[in-house]
């Protein structure tokens, strides 16, 4: 009779989740309170999750407000009808609700016969 010995291993594997990266572009780089601005979050990105699943919103004057609501569209045009100095806020979320956030700078002069 052959004897067997068996052993058992316990091993713990911790699985964590990344925040995503959040990154955005617009065109034209300048405007005027007539200008149409495309914005392009698709510069977003996350380890675990492919691009076409992050959420985005954008709060255009950085106030706190947000302007829009999630959504897995990353391209957005907004016209600005003050003239000013803006922040322009982008969030991203990944399906697991980690976020991340990023602003960019832009300037709005006063349209053409104002």
């Amino acid at each position: 009779m052959t004897a067997y010995t068996t052993h058992s291993i316990e091993v713990t594997i911790s699985v964590t989740n990344t925040p995503p990266a959040a990154a955005f572009t617009f065109s034209p780089e300048n405007g005027n309170t007539n200008t149409v601005f495309n914005f392009n979050a698709s510069y977003c990105y996350d380890l675990e999750d492919p691009e076409y699943l992050l959420e985005v919103r954008w709060d255009w004057e950085s106030d706190g407000i947000w302007d829009t609501y999630f959504t897995t569209n990353k391209l957005e045009n907004h016209q600005f009808y003050t003239a000013g100095n803006y922040s322009v806020k982008l969030e991203v979320k990944d399906t697991e609700g980690l976020s991340a956030f990023t602003n960019l700078p832009i300037v709005v002069t006063s349209g053409s016969g104002q």
